[in-house]
């Protein structure tokens, strides 16, 4: 009876375990959560020097390691707190200067490390605030911090990031990494509180892999590196180190910090009706939206983006941030709630921004399983994949294994037209790459141009997915091309475009070695 007694109890204990496991499945984040807050210390941003900018971070980010205090503010930011006190009666406080912060909370503070501006030793400074429960002062800011009661630990203004990483690497982090550029102020709490290391570019190119290799599998880094993006994102993607593009976020540490009132659904549907034959369907998809900053930004109530009076008059797709779930889920909410004839698509390329056919294949894996948790959580189905190579069979198939995914859409090439609309189809699942790019086109001849492609809805030919680049255009321009559309050419979703090939398109060109 004791043996039996003893065996149910490991199966209950199995049983559950596997409950826990499924459940974490769901419900994966690489963000450790921190905890919600209830109060709030508010100061403006355009009150604080660049240095201060620094202090005021770090400060943030210590204390948000046992919760957030602190919320520096702009215009774009006031509307996330007021996300925070009419969502989650978070009560605030506004604050006039980085000062007075500074002596509320400097029993909370083991001391300062002296860094150079403008120099790799700000990051270094940022990086043991976070693992010493420190501040980063500049070195102009050193006496008024010691005059107050602030104790220097270490002047680390002649130290750079492989020192960084030699002499204190194994104690950070190991799922999330920040570059963050020396003169950049912003993200300087969400790194400090998960203690996470801040680096730039003062390891060398061989020097920087070591770095990404001592990382966990899949791991994440946030803020933006330096050069062009194929200069930092392969390197990275070469190390199964995923991009979200953040180095402008501020006060992740309060934003991340709630919780959703109700779960992420998409409220634009359209049910395909049968095809026109004599028809040509366009998707638009607007890109970036990886950029978690920009959704942090004037994304929502820019007119070009979001906030144009516009956007509701046609279909329009959006590439959308899966990880905004839990880096600032009211931002999310938010964009979700506001949905006229939006409809959206995972980002580049899936949970952050890498190159596909360079990601470590055991990453990839992992990655891939992440990525379909993620979909789950935000009701997404269809997702950006960019790479700077051509479709790699390799690494699409292991896209097309992912439960949520319906099909992919493959951005490459020069302004991401390598692909010229081809359709290849992996695992019974449309992989539809870009046909036309709104970046530096003509609006007009780019409408003239898919008024006379193909009308036959059974051929791949007979679809467009037209990616907008937000940095050039708009959504003034989007309409600009409709206008000039003929009455054969429908505008439809992503979500209906892709129904549409999977139901309609009789020949199916497998993507091949």
């Amino acid at each position: 009876m004791m043996k039996f007694a003893k065996w149910l109890g490991m199966a209950m204990f199995l049983l559950a375990l596997a409950g826990c496991s499924s459940a974490n499945a769901k419900t994966f984040s690489y963000f450790p959560k921190i905890e919600a807050p209830e109060h709030l210390y508010v100061i403006q941003k355009s009150s604080l020097s660049p240095e201060e900018l620094v202090l005021v971070g770090t400060l943030q980010g210590v204390l948000a390691q046992d919760k957030p205090e602190i919320y520096m503010t702009d215009d774009a930011y006031d509307v996330w707190l007021e996300e925070l006190r009419s969502k989650h009666g978070v009560r605030t406080e506004e604050v006039k200067d980085a000062w007075t912060l500074m002596e509320k909370f400097k029993d909370r503070i083991q001391g300062f490390y002296v860094y150079e501006k403008n120099s790799p030793s700000v990051n270094v400074a940022t990086s043991l605030a976070g693992l010493k429960q420190a501040v980063a002062a500049e070195k102009s800011l050193s006496s008024k911090l010691e005059s107050i009661g602030f104790k220097p630990l270490e002047d680390v203004s002649d130290k750079d990031d492989m020192w960084l990483f030699k002499q204190y690497g194994d104690q950070f982090n190991k799922d999330i990494i920040v570059q963050l550029h020396p003169e950049r102020g912003e993200l300087r709490d969400y790194g400090v509180a998960l203690k996470a290391m801040y680096i730039y570019d003062s390891a060398s190119d061989e020097e920087l892999p070591e770095i990404y290799k001592s990382l966990n599998p899949d791991a994440v880094r946030l803020g933006w590196g330096k050069g062009s993006e194929s200069e930092h994102i392969a390197p990275a993607s070469l190390q199964g180190v995923a991009t979200i593009p953040s180095d402008w976020a501020m006060n992740l540490t309060a934003l991340s910090a709630v919780k959703p009132d109700k779960a992420f659904k998409q409220p634009y549907h359209v049910k395909a009706e049968e095809a026109d034959p004599k028809a040509h369907y366009v998707s638009f998809v607007m890109s970036d939206g990886d950029n978690v900053q920009w959704l942090l930004n004037d994304f929502v109530n820019n007119d070009k983006y979001y906030g144009s009076s516009e956007r509701g008059e046609f279909p329009m797709g959006w590439q959308m941030a899966p990880t905004l779930a839990d880096l600032a889920p009211d931002a999310l909410s938010r964009i979700y709630g506001q949905a006229k004839k939006d409809h959206f698509v995972v980002s580049v390329s899936g949970t952050g921004y890498f190159f596909p056919s360079e990601y470590p294949e055991e990453d990839l894996k992992e990655n891939v399983k992440r990525l379909d948790a993620y979909m789950k959580k935000t009701d997404m189905q269809l997702a950006v994949l960019l790479d700077w190579n051509s479709p790699e069979i390799a690494s699409i198939e292991q896209f097309a294994s992912i439960p949520s995914l319906k099909g992919g859409i493959l951005a490459y090439g020069e302004k991401y037209v390598g692909g010229e609309g081809k359709v290849w189809w992996v695992k019974d699942k449309p992989f539809v790459s870009v046909r036309e790019t709104l970046w530096d086109a003509d609006p007009v001849k780019m409408a003239e141009r898919i008024n006379g492609y193909t009308t036959d809805p059974t051929k791949e030919e007979g679809y467009t997915i037209v990616n907008v680049h937000p940095w050039s255009r708009s959504m003034s321009d989007v309409r600009n091309v409709i206008d000039h559309f003929d009455a054969h050419v429908k505008v439809v979703s992503p979500e209906e475009l892709f129904a549409r090939i999977i139901r309609d398109v009789k020949t199916r060109t497998p993507l091949e070695e």
